[in-house]
C-alpha cells in the first residue's frame, strides 16, 4: 500500500467517525445543552405562533432578530474587524456594536407594529421608544463589557445571559408595568424563555465575537463567581426601572 493510499484510507476513516452513527452520537453528546435548547425553542415558537395576533407578530420580530444574528455569524469573518486593538478602542466598539444591535431590534419591532397595527413596541412613537429604551440597552452592554473583562464566557453562556436580561426587562418588568403580572404569567414567561434569548442575541453576540478576536488577557478562573458577576446588568435594570417610575410620577404631578 502506498503512502497516498494510506492517507486516503485514513481520511475515509475520519469521515466515517465524524459523520457515521458513532460520530453523530458523539456530536450530540458533546452539545447536549444546545440540542435541548433547540428543542425547547421549537416548542416555544409553536406555542407563540399559534397564539393571538400580538403573540404571533412578536414571535416574527424575535425570529427577525435571530435571523440577523445568524446572518452576522455566517459572514463574521468577512467583516472588517481588526484584532489586538487598544483596550479603550475595544471598549467603545463593543458598546457601539451592542447598542446598534439594540437599535435594530427596537426598530424592526416598531416597523412590524406599523405594518400590522398590532402593539409590539414599548411606545408607538419611535423617538420616545428609543429615548426610553436605549439608555437601558447601552448601560446593559457597558456593564456586560465590564463583566466580560473579569471572566470569560462562552457564546452559549452569553446567549443565556442576554435571555435572562430580556426575561427580567420585557418579561417581569414589562408585565408589572402593564398590570398583567401573576403566577401564571411568570410560568408562561419561563416556558417561552428561548424567545428572550433570541430577541437579545443580536445585541450580545456581535459584540462578544469582536471581543473574543482581540485576544487580550481575561481573568478566566472557572468558579461560580462568574455567574454572580454576570447578573450585574440586572442592578442597572433596577436603577433604570426606578428612574422611569420617578420620571413618570413627576410627569403625572405636573
Amino acid at each position: 500500500m502506498t503512502s497516498q493510499d494510506a492517507n486516503y484510507n485514513y481520511k475515509k476513516k475520519q469521515e466515517k467517525e465524524a459523520f457515521g452513527a458513532d460520530g453523530r452520537f458523539q456530536a450530540i453528546k458533546n452539545n447536549w445543552k444546545l440540542v435541548i435548547f433547540l428543542g425547547w425553542t421549537i416548542i416555544t415558537f409553536l406555542l407563540i405562533l399559534s397564539g393571538d395576533a400580538q403573540s404571533f407578530f412578536a414571535g416574527i420580530g424575535v425570529l427577525i432578530s435571530a435571523l440577523s444574528t445568524l446572518i452576522f455569524w455566517i459572514f463574521r469573518t468577512k467583516l472588517p474587524f481588526k484584532g489586538k486593538e487598544e483596550k479603550s478602542t475595544i471598549r467603545w466598539k463593543y458598546i457601539f456594536l451592542g447598542s446598534m444591535g439594540a437599535f435594530w431590534v427596537e426598530l424592526e419591532f416598531w416597523i412590524l407594529e406599523k405594518l400590522t397595527g398590532v402593539r409590539l413596541a414599548a411606545d408607538s412613537n419611535l423617538i420616545i421608544n428609543m429615548v426610553v429604551m436605549m439608555p437601558w440597552y447601552v448601560a446593559m452592554i457597558a456593564t456586560l463589557w465590564y463583566v466580560s473583562n473579569k471572566y470569560e464566557y462562552s457564546y452559549f453562556e452569553i446567549l443565556l445571559l442576554g435571555g435572562i436580561y430580556d426575561f427580567c426587562a420585557d418579561g417581569i418588568i414589562g408585565s408589572l408595568f402593564s398590570g398583567q403580572f401573576s403566577l401564571g404569567t411568570l410560568l408562561l414567561l419561563i416556558i417561552i424563555f428561548p424567545q428572550f434569548v433570541l430577541c437579545y442575541s443580536f445585541m450580545v453576540i456581535p459584540a462578544t465575537y469582536y471581543l473574543k478576536i482581540q485576544e487580550f488577557e481575561i481573568h478566566t478562573k472557572k468558579n461560580f463567581n462568574k455567574y454572580i458577576w454576570a447578573l450585574l446588568p440586572l442592578i442597572v435594570l433596577f436603577i433604570w426601572t426606578l428612574s422611569i417610575n420617578i420620571y413618570s410620577g413627576i410627569i403625572l404631578t405636573i
